[in-house]
Formats: structure tokens, sequence, C-alpha cells
């Protein structure tokens, strides 16, 4: 029998002259007899390998080879991990224990249990003397042993299993990304799409009503017309301001009946009536929407000839405009978040080159940081102090808090790609067709059922029909919220081209991340060069040369290094390349390829040679680039990268959602899944070596619908998915239904929720406001519909669902 659990034997990779490193040896001294630890202390600047892994990770205390804790000398999160650890160990131990403590083992098969319904323990035998013995049991004998028993019951029907549907989605229509947005103070409808339309040069016309937004597609000549034409946008209304009239009144409606019957009391009642007319949206809604924004109006002037004939008070003609405007909070709220996304200075020229940034300073464009930088991402939604390494991206408006040397980018940023895509999506021509129909039938249903009601019940039932008939709930329950879940997704990092995309999120049941680098911490490092017949630096200088024109962080890496040392670089002619796999290039009269094992291996190279190097960089964690020249294996490049804290966050984020996760990608395999373990996975949860049919047959056996990130290239790899984001942010990205706008994991966990909390918005919304207006369909033509009940309908009704499309902005659970 195994002892109590061995002292654990924990490294502490330091460096010279680290304040936290010191902390951090002091830290573990103190805990070595409390828990039992074996502490050794290397310097990371003894090993080239352990330097280049964690030379922005200091200090690292690491567990039989893993990172227990990095970054930190907190006492309590490091003797937190540590009795985690020890934890396991001694569990671990203890099983160990119960396994060779002498006891007789029995292996019975699963179809050996299923045959028998009641088993009954085998004869007892004495213990052995010596050496351990196993007893096997045998299908007759324990099924002999339970007819002795017992007779045989009758086997349980089981039930079927429950099929999951695997057929593909419809692939989603992506909408041109040409056009220019304009934001207008009104509700553009049909009458300004026409008038926009009739200026030559104008392609396309796309309008979104409730944001205000107008998409222009034509000569540039037509899209100064067009501005000019449409008047100049002005701040949208607080929705403080319609809270404040809404609430004035219903004051003044409650305030009526305690009045002596006089003049005063009909004039009180007649200006509550028309407070809306002060809210310059509810007239510009009037102007536009005539029958959605007339309608408290018309119900208005309908109570008041009631009241008139004697059959109710005068008051009750404050509660549809009182309801009006209390409804129109939201929809307020709604257009000062979308003109704050989308009224963003256009940057007409994104500077290029190098440029230095002073602390406090802003960073005009994105770019890529020349060395470790603090980051205050908050402008841009991002994080307050963001630790930022070399080589990682840096978006316009972010504040960075030391000096540091950047690298733009060039061409339009994301937030500007983003802020367009937005205004796409907002103007959703199908989308406002079919909810103008409906918010157009809403109001006429409602007058035509107070009609019939007037008509066989006398005017006090037309009027509380009227009342309580929720027609701007109706009208505005869809858009809103559309619009409310596309700026969430907007504000969250996630730029969505067609509303259809945020609604497949919220179905997903499999998230697959094609793109390994937004998994991983920084740029990766090149570790070592491994040559065979080859003089190292030669084998660089070629591997450098064809990897030059190569955009991928990889390529990158390597070319950065070789830079780094001093290298000259040869000339290169490219003469094939696949992204994320290889490339092959003539450097110097001799043809180079670069890539994966399997890419070499399609390209005609055999690289049995080369896979015991490969499968030990692989097992370290860094990703093996092989080389072949002339097509005979010359060498390998060990590239390393770690994981980012973020990827752990956003997966943890995903799981609690109980959404699979799976790697994908065309790296090594062994890397694919160290990859996995580091991020919390299950090594069968990542797939590596995969070509574009291996690839679309992993995507067919997932359970659907499948969100895969890829990469800008990798479109037509994912055509088995149901919905594509990509990981980049540059022009290649309006291809997809949606793209990130910051490079963070976590945005697809955002969009995952805010796909979710819109369509559990939706659904709560149209049942509201349906039960709502049923409600007061129902009872009125019925004839039982007073007007306090009818007040109290189109209240709750109105108020209740408006308020639950603002689920998917704080997306609760």
């Amino acid at each position: 029998m195994h002892e109590a659990v061995e002292r654990m034997k924990v490294e502490l990779l330091i460096e010279e002259d680290c304040a936290l490193c010191a902390q951090a040896r002091e830290v573990l001294e103190s805990l070595r007899d409390e828990l039992g630890l074996e502490i050794t202390i290397t310097d990371a600047r003894s090993d080239s390998f352990l330097l280049a892994r964690h030379r922005y990770d200091l200090p690292v205390i690491r567990l039989d080879g893993h990172v227990l804790s990095q970054r930190t000398a907190d006492r309590a999160e490091i003797e937190r991990r540590l009795r985690h650890a020890r934890l396991i160990a001694e569990n671990r131990s203890q099983a160990l224990a119960s396994a060779f403590s002498g006891r007789r083992v029995v292996k019975v098969s699963m179809s050996e249990l299923a045959g028998a319904p009641r088993p009954v323990a085998p004869p007892t035998v004495s213990p052995p003397t010596g050496n351990r013995r196993v007893v096997k049991v045998s299908l007759a004998e324990v099924a002999g042993a339970a007819t002795a028993a017992a007779p045989a019951a009758p086997p349980r029907p089981e039930k079927a299993a429950k099929k999951r549907p695997r057929e593909k989605l419809p692939p989603l229509e992506v909408p041109q990304p040409e056009g220019e947005v304009l934001l207008v103070d009104d509700f553009p409808g049909t009458a300004t799409k026409r008038r926009i339309e009739q200026i030559p040069g104008v392609e396309e016309v796309r309008v979104g009503a409730l944001p205000g937004v107008i998409v222009v597609r034509g000569r540039p000549d037509a899209i100064a017309a067009a501005r000019e034409r449409l008047p100049a946008p002005a701040a949208p209304t607080p929705p403080g301001r319609a809270l404040a009239l809404g609430l004035a009144a219903a004051a003044a409606g409650i305030a009526v009946p305690w009045l002596p019957p006089s003049p005063l009391s009909w004039v009180l009642a007649v200006a509550a009536a028309l407070l809306p007319l002060a809210l310059r949206e509810a007239r510009q809604l009037l102007r536009e929407r005539p029958l959605l924004g007339a309608y408290p109006l018309a119900a208005s002037a309908v109570v008041l000839i009631a009241a008139a004939q004697g059959h109710l008070g005068s008051g009750w003609a404050a509660a549809p405009a009182a309801i009006h405007l209390l409804a129109l909070a939201p929809l307020l709220w709604t257009r000062r978040k979308a003109r704050a996304l989308l009224d963003l200075p256009v940057q007409t020229q994104a500077p290029r080159g190098r440029a230095t940034l002073e602390e406090g300073e802003v960073v005009p464009a994105d770019g890529r940081l020349l060395a470790p930088c603090v980051v205050d991402e908050s402008p841009v939604g991002g994080d307050e102090d963001a630790e930022r390494l070399p080589g990682e991206e840096v978006l316009a408006g972010s504040v960075v808090r030391q000096r540091v040397e950047i690298e733009f980018l060039g061409g339009p940023g994301r937030r500007e790609l983003a802020r367009r895509r937005l205004g796409i999506a907002l103007a959703n021509a199908k989308e406002e067709e079919r909810e103008g129909r409906l918010a157009a039938l809403a109001p006429l249903a409602g007058l035509v059922a107070a009609g019939i009601a007037w008509a066989l019940y006398g005017g006090a039932a037309g009027a509380a029909i009227l009342v309580g008939f929720p027609a701007l709930a109706l009208g505005l329950v869809l858009p809103l919220g559309r619009a409310v879940a596309l700026l969430r997704a907007h504000a969250d990092g996630v730029a969505v081209a067609v509303p259809t995309a945020l609604d497949r999120a919220g179905r997903v049941r499999t998230v697959v991340f094609g793109k390994r680098g937004i998994l991983e911490r920084g740029v990766p490092v090149v570790l070592g060069v491994r040559a065979r017949n080859h003089d190292p630096f030669r084998l660089l200088d070629l591997t450098a040369a064809a990897e030059a024109g190569v955009d991928h962080p990889v390529a990158r890496a390597i070319v950065q290094h070789a830079r780094e040392l001093g290298r000259d670089l040869p000339e290169a002619k490219v003469e094939s390349c696949q992204e994320g796999a290889g490339v092959t290039a003539r450097v110097d009269g001799v043809v180079v390829h670069v890539g994966t094992g399997a890419y070499l291996a399609r390209s005609g190279v055999d690289v049995t040679t080369l896979t015991g190097l490969a499968n030990e960089m692989a097992q370290r964690g860094s990703t093996p680039v092989l080389v072949a020249v002339d097509r005979v294996a010359a060498g390998a490049i060990e590239v390393g990268a770690s994981p980012a804290d973020s990827a752990r966050q956003a997966l943890g984020s995903l799981e609690l959602a109980e959404v699979r996760l799976h790697l994908a990608t065309s790296d090594h395999g062994q890397r694919a899944r160290w990859l996995a373990v580091a991020l919390g996975l299950d090594p069968a949860q990542a797939s590596g070596d995969l070509s574009e049919e291996s690839e679309a047959r992993l995507l067919g056996e997932l359970d659907r619908p499948v969100l895969v990130v890829a990469g800008a290239n990798h479109l037509s790899r994912c055509s088995e998915a149901d919905l594509v984001v990509c990981a980049e942010g540059d022009a290649r990205a309006h291809s997809f239904p949606a793209h990130l706008s910051r490079p963070d994991p976590r945005a697809i966990a955002s969009m995952v929720r805010t796909g979710r909390a819109w369509r559990r918005a939706r659904r709560a919304g149209l049942a509201i406001a349906g039960l709502a207006a049923l409600g007061a369909l129902g009872l009125g033509m019925a004839g039982k519909l007073g007007i306090p009940l009818a007040t109290t309908l189109a209240a709750l009704g109105s108020l209740l669902s408006t308020a639950a499309v603002l689920l998917p902005w704080i997306r609760l659970r």
C-alpha cells in the first residue's frame, strides 16, 4: 500500500533584478513546510528555450513541467493553486493504493452485466498469499447465479434515443459592403427612400426607420447629393423627457376627475391628450408613419367624444397619450445608443509606417505593437489596463500607458469596417418591409374593432378598445429588439452584417475554433532551428525568404527572427501558397517547401525522417514548421506561443452555456491537442493536420448548428458550417456574415449569449403585446371591457413588451 503522497516538486522560473520574482520566491519559501514543497529555482536566461517561451510571463511556477501560475506573487492565489494540485495528487495516490491493496479484481464486461438482471456475488475466495490473482467471471456463471437467486424480471423497454437534427442550415445572404451610412433625424420611410432613388447615380437605397439610418450605394456625387437632400441629424431626445411627459399626462388624467365640472377640466384633458406632440420624435413618427403616430391622438379623440356623450369621464383621454409617451422611452434610448456607435469620425487616410506614442497618447489608427505595453482599451469596449505583447494589435482610440513604438497596419480600421456593417445591418430591407406592414396593420385592426364595438355596444366600448389595444407595441417590438441585439453585439466586438446571423448564434450547439491565433497570447516566436545535412543559418535564410510574402503570424515570426539575427534574405518567387498550410517558392535556384507535414506530403516530399522531430516539438507545445529543399526533407523550425487568458475565459463561458467546443486546425495534430489541454479542454476536442475535405467532414459530424471562427481566407473550407465568423477585421471580412471588430475570443461567447437573449426577448415581447391585443379585442367585442381594464391592458402590454426587448442589452440569463 502506498504511503502519504510525496513532496511536490515545484520549479520557479525567475530572472535577476526582478522584484516580482523575489516576492514569488519568498511566498514559496513560506509555504515549503506547510504544503510539503521541494522547490527548484531556475534562471530563465540560462536556457534560451525557457527565455523565449516565458520571457514576458516571469515569475513562472511549474509543477511537473506544467505552468501552475505566472506573472503573480499573490500569496493567496499561489497557495490556492498549490493546494488544489496537492488535493489532486492525494486523490490519485488513494486511488492507486486502493487498486494495489491486495484485493481481488473481478473483471465483468458490460455485456455480461446486461444479461443478468440481479447478479449475486461469486463465492468468497480466501485472500491470496503472495502474488495477486485476477478472477474472471463468465457470463454463464453470472446468469446461472442470478437465475438461482430469483426469477429473471422482464426487460424494461428502452427509450429511443432522441435524435438531434443534423441538417445544415441554408447559407446566409451577405449584403454588399459598398455604400455610405447616412444618419437622419426622423423615421425615414418609403417616401424618403423614393426621393433618394430619384437622384441620378444612386444604385441602391436601404432604410432603417427606427434607428434613423439610410445606406446609399452609388457614385460619389450621387451620395453627396443624397446627403444634401437629407436634413442634418440632431441629437436624439433623452429618454427621460419622454418619461417625464408620460408621467405628466398620467398626472393630468388623474387630476381631472377631482376638478369640478368646468371648461378647465376639459382644457386639462385635451392638453394631456396632445402632450405627445411636444416630443420631436413623436411628431416625426406622425409624419413618416401616420397610422402609428396618429393612433394615440385618435384614441384620445374618441374618448373625448364618448365623454361628451356622458359615457365616461374626460380624464381618460390622457391614458393613450401617457402610454404612448412611456412606450417611446426605450425607442429613444435605442436611437441614442445607435447614434453614439455610428456617429464616428471617418478616417479619410490612415497613417502608414511606424510612430512613437508617448504615455497617455491616443492610438490614431490600428497597428501592431513593437514592444510590450499596457493599453487602456476601455474607449473601444475592451479592458481598462490590458497587457499587450509585441506583435499584438491595438485599435484606434485606445490609450497607451507608457511610451511605445507602433507599426500602423494601413487601410480602414476594424472600428470603421464594423461601423459600416452595423449601419447596413440596421437598414435591413427585407425586415423593414415586413415590419412596416405589421406597423401599418396594427392600428388599422384597433380602429376597425373599435368601430364595430361602437356600433354594437356604444361609444364607451369603442373607446375602451382603442385605449386597450397596444398598437405602438405591436409595431415596435420586432424592429426595436433587432436593433438592440445588433447594438449589443457591436459593443461586444462582433460586427454583424445580417440580423439572421445573431438568430443562428442563439441556436448554436457547437463552436469550432479554426483560427488558432485568436486563442494564443501575443505572436509566435522562433524557439529553435533543427537542420538535417544543412547549415541552420542557411536553412533559416531559405525559409524566411519563402515566407517573406506570406501574411500569417508564423511566417511573420520566422521573417522577424531572421532579421533580428541580421540575416540578408535572398530573393524569392512564390510558386504556390495555401493559407494556414504552407508555401512553395524558388529561392537561389532551389525549390523550397515550407509548411505542415501534410502540405509537404501533398507536394511529394517524404517527411518520414522529420516525423519524430515534429512530434518532439509538438509535445512541448510548439508548432513544427517543416522545410524541404528540392523535395528533400531538410529540417524543421520550432515556433511557440502561449495560450491567452482571454481564451480560457471565452471557452469557460461557452461551456457554462452548454456549448460544445472543438479546435480544428491545419497545424500539427499533437500541437493542437497540447493547446486544447492548455486551455482546459479534452485532447479529443482537438483535430490537427486538417485538409479542406477532412475539415468539411468534421463539421458534418458535429452537433448542429455549428459556428466556426475562421481566418479571412478560410471561408471556402467552412462550407458545412451553419455560421462563420471571421477572426480578422480587414476588407476580406466582408464576405462573412459577421467578423470580430476586436481580436478577442470572448466576443464569440458574448455573441452566443446575445443571440439567445434576443430570441427570448423576441418571443416574450411578441407574446406580451399579442396577449394584450387579443385580450382587448376579445373583451371589447364581448362588451365586457371597461375603460379602467383597457388602460391596464394597454399599459402592461406596451410597457412590458418594449421593456422585454431590452433583454439583449442586459443579457439576463
